[in-house]
């Protein structure tokens, strides 16, 4: 099995982590799971409503298990990373 690395830009722009393949395959499984399967988009405005807050909940009160059960934004605001930038 070949893991390749991909470059990801955070929505704020204010840093570049880097992911493999497998982490970036297991989030859009629980976004599809925690999100979209969970919806009716009505409208594109209500699409983009509803995976704002889901954007929130997962980033901001959602404990992460490869990150010792903390949120993730829990990280930021401490001023310490789980990669480093290139």
């Amino acid at each position: 099995c070949v893991r390749r690395t991909l470059t990801l830009y955070l929505a704020s722009g204010q840093s570049i982590h880097r992911i493999d393949c497998f982490s970036l395959l297991t989030f859009n499984g629980r976004f599809r799971a925690e999100c979209l399967n969970q919806h009716w988009f009505l409208t594109l405005a209500d699409a983009c409503e509803k995976m704002e807050d889901w954007r929130r909940y997962y980033n901001e009160e959602r404990p992460h298990g490869d990150i010792g059960n903390k949120v993730p934004i829990s990280l930021i605001n401490s001023g310490s990373a789980t990669s480093s930038p290139p």
